[in-house]
C-alpha cells in the first residue's frame, strides 16, 4: 500500500462527537462575527499633510475579536455570519444523517469551512477500494466566494481526494436566508443533486478500472498534465526543466507503486489514483494575490477549487479519452 498522507484538512479543529453547530463553532474558535463599514483611505497630500478619503462604493469586513480587516467589498455584498450559518450546518446533520468532523479558517478568517461526512461510500468493482463522501460548507469574507457546497470523495486507505468537476458540477452556491423551512428546502436540493453526482462518479471509476494503461498511454497521459517546458527558438533553452523533469519523476514512481499495490494495476483507475497523490501530497501549493495562509491551508483550497483539482479533471478526460 502507498505511504499515508494527511488529508487537506487535519490541521482544522477536529469536532467529532459535537452534535450541533454551535458546539462546533465553539470548539473551533469560530464564534466571532463582522461588521462592514465603508473603506477609509488615509492619504498623504504633496504638502505632507494627511487626509482621509472615502472610498465610494467599497466596503471593508472586519472581525469585530480582533478589528482585522479580512476583506473589501462592494456595497451589495452581504457576509453571511458564522453564526448564522449554525442553522444550514444542522439541517444538513439533520436531513443527511451527516457528522461534523473538523472546522477551521484560513488566513485571519477570510475563509471559514466545515467538513461533515455523509452516510455514502461506493466500493470499487466489489474490491477492497471503498470511496467515502463528505460535504463541506465553506464561506468567504473578502468577496471572492458566495457561501458554497463542495461535494468531496475520499479515497481514505490512501488519503487522496477524488473530487472533480469534468462530468458534472462538485460544488454549488447555497442560497441563505434565516428561514429555518429555506433552508430545509435548500439542503434538499443540495442531497438531490448529491445523489446524482456520487452514482456517476461511481459509474465513471467502475469504467476507469476496465481501462488497460500501458507505458504508451501513460506517457500520453504524462505529456498533457505536466508537459515538458518549450525551448525557446533562439537560446534552446527551457526554463524550469529541471522543476518539469522532478515532478514527472515523481508522479512516475507513484505509478510505479499503484502498478504493485492497487487492486486494478495497469489501469486508469491506478493511473487516476497516482495522480490524485501527485496533486494532493507531492505538488507546491502557490499563493494567490489575495490569498493568505499556511502551505496546509492553501492545500485545501487547492484540493477543493483550484490547481490539485484541475489536474484531476484534466487526467480524468484524457484517461476516458475525452
Amino acid at each position: 500500500m502507498a505511504p499515508l498522507n494527511n488529508l487537506p484538512w487535519t490541521f482544522g479543529t477536529n469536532v467529532e462527537g459535537k452534535l450541533t453547530s454551535t458546539e462546533v463553532l465553539t470548539e473551533a474558535g469560530l464564534t466571532w462575527g463582522v461588521r462592514k463599514e465603508p473603506l477609509v483611505a488615509h492619504l498623504t497630500l504633496p504638502d505632507g499633510s494627511t487626509s482621509d478619503y472615502t472610498v465610494r462604493g467599497k466596503y471593508t469586513m472586519t472581525r469585530d475579536d480582533i478589528n482585522a480587516v479580512i476583506g473589501i467589498v462592494g456595497k451589495n455584498y452581504r457576509g453571511v455570519p458564522n453564526l448564522e450559518c449554525s442553522a444550514l450546518l444542522d439541517s444538513f446533520a439533520q436531513e443527511a444523517e451527516a457528522k461534523f468532523e473538523y472546522a477551521g479558517s484560513i488566513g485571519n478568517g477570510e475563509r471559514v469551512w466545515f467538513k461533515v461526512n455523509l452516510p455514502k461510500t461506493i466500493r470499487i468493482k466489489d474490491s477492497e477500494e471503498i470511496v467515502s463522501f463528505s460535504l463541506m460548507l465553506t464561506n468567504a469574507f473578502n468577496g471572492s466566494k458566495s457561501l458554497e457546497m463542495h461535494l468531496v470523495p475520499i479515497l481514505n486507505s490512501q488519503a487522496v481526494t477524488l473530487n472533480t468537476n469534468t462530468h458534472m458540477a462538485d460544488t454549488m452556491a447555497i442560497r441563505h436566508t434565516n428561514m429555518y423551512d429555506t433552508h430545509i428546502k435548500e439542503v434538499r436540493k443540495v442531497l438531490r443533486m448529491s445523489d446524482t453526482y456520487f452514482d456517476s462518479l461511481g459509474e465513471m471509476w467502475n469504467n476507469l478500472a476496465d481501462i488497460p494503461i500501458g507505458k504508451d498511454k501513460f506517457q500520453e497521459v504524462l505529456d498533457n498534465i505536466l508537459p515538458l517546458p518549450m525551448a525557446d527558438p533562439e537560446t534552446g533553452e527551457q526554463p524550469n526543466i529541471k522543476r518539469a523533469e522532478a515532478a514527472r519523476e515523481k508522479l512516475q514512481e507513484l505509478q510505479d507503486i499503484q502498478n504493485e499495490t492497487n487492486p486494478f494495476p495497469n489501469t486508469a483507475w491506478s493511473t487516476f489514483i497516482a495522480i490524485a497523490n501527485y496533486s494532493d501530497h507531492e505538488r507546491t501549493f502557490k499563493k494567490r494575490k489575495d490569498e493568505a495562509g499556511s502551505q496546509d491551508e492553501l492545500r485545501l483550497i487547492s484540493v477543493l477549487e483550484g490547481t490539485s483539482q484541475n489536474l484531476k479533471n484534466k487526467a480524468i478526460d484524457i484517461l476516458l479519452g475525452k
